[in-house]
């Protein structure tokens, strides 16, 4: 940010502006990266979410249509081995053996 401040200085853009309030830019710059940021990884995080639970969703079709588990995951390989051990136990209770193979 202290280089973006420095080319405009030598650019003779804002010159008089930066030069005495350099010190509260980088502040607002900081905290406006900052800003950006924190909603850029909410973001990822709501589609990571929306993304795992909805392959969570298909994969509960896919084996109720026929296909192992094993199988149905394979579909879904950014599916964490958290999510695959959350769908196996689901599937552990309510389907029946010859649909669980582990994932």
């Amino acid at each position: 940010m202290r280089n973006v401040i420095r080319i405009c200085k030598e650019r003779d853009v804002l010159k008089k502006y930066l030069e005495s309030r350099e010190s509260e830019v980088v502040d607002i710059m900081i905290t406006l990266f900052n800003d950006e940021e924190i909603l850029d990884m909410y973001l990822k995080s709501e589609k990571r979410e929306a993304t795992r639970e909805a392959a969570k969703e298909a994969i509960k079709i896919m084996v109720s249509e026929g296909k192992t588990l094993h199988e149905a995951v394979r579909y879904f390989p950014s599916l964490t081995i958290e999510d695959k051990k959350e769908l196996e136990k689901e599937f552990v209770s309510t389907q029946n053996p010859s649909h669980m193979q582990k994932a």
